[in-house]
């Protein structure tokens, strides 16, 4: 075949986009990841269960305690294997839905889930190896929770502004349309071919095997 249709400029450009934002996404979701892995390792190092140690009297304190369940010691009383099976196949149908059907469009959009996914997947891990979540963040009267319950409950908070707001304060730099791209390619020479060479080119084409025959 003497032509045909070339990948245009605005779409190499949308993949590049969608790769880019998906690079990003990761970056943000590794850092959560580990930064909250090590804040639970110190946690569990220096500190007992059940030890407390004061930040702001009566309001911010920082005491270390386990959740056998998941949010509010929720499902406490199901075995950890069941949990950590729901759990991690959920996980990972959300992972798998991100990088592979999710349209990433915004930073607002990136930032959400890639904070879904480093505090799910922590608590996940946490609770897989040691049987238990480690919570250590008490403030006043609320329940004890963990950084990764904030990543997770500011992930779905920015994730709902980015689906209520109007997509043109969420919409990332918009992408080039294929209008202007060249429709065709010769394939031997790599010069652009308008409709009515195309057509000339396709009809000769028609012509010459008609001859043959």
């Amino acid at each position: 075949m003497f032509f045909f249709q070339p990948q245009t400029d605005a779409n190499i450009c949308a993949t590049h986009k969608v790769k880019s934002l998906q690079l990003k996404l990761t970056a943000i979701a590794l850092d959560a990841f580990l930064i909250e892995g090590l804040i639970k390792l110190v946690v569990m190092v220096a500190m007992p269960v059940g030890a407390t140690i004061p930040l702001i009297p009566s309001w911010l304190t920082l005491f270390h305690t386990e959740n056998t369940g998941i949010a509010f010691s929720a499902g406490a009383s199901l075995p950890m294997w069941v949990l950590s099976t729901l759990t991690g196949l959920l996980l990972l149908g959300m992972t798998l839905y991100v990088y592979h059907r999710l349209v990433l469009k915004s930073p607002l959009q990136v930032t959400s889930m890639a904070l879904l996914l480093a505090g799910g997947w922590n608590n996940w891990l946490d609770r897989t190896l040691t049987g238990a979540v480690t919570d250590y963040i008490a403030v006043a009267q609320f329940p004890v929770f963990n950084c990764s319950d904030v990543f997770i409950s500011v992930g779905c908070t920015l994730l709902l502004i980015d689906t209520l707001l109007p997509e043109k304060f969420t919409q990332a730099e918009p992408l080039e349309t294929t209008e202007t791209a060249p429709p065709y390619l010769d394939h031997e020479t790599q010069t652009v071919l308008c409709a009515s060479d195309v057509a000339k080119r396709v009809n000769a084409s028609t012509a010459q095997s008609n001859e043959r025959l």
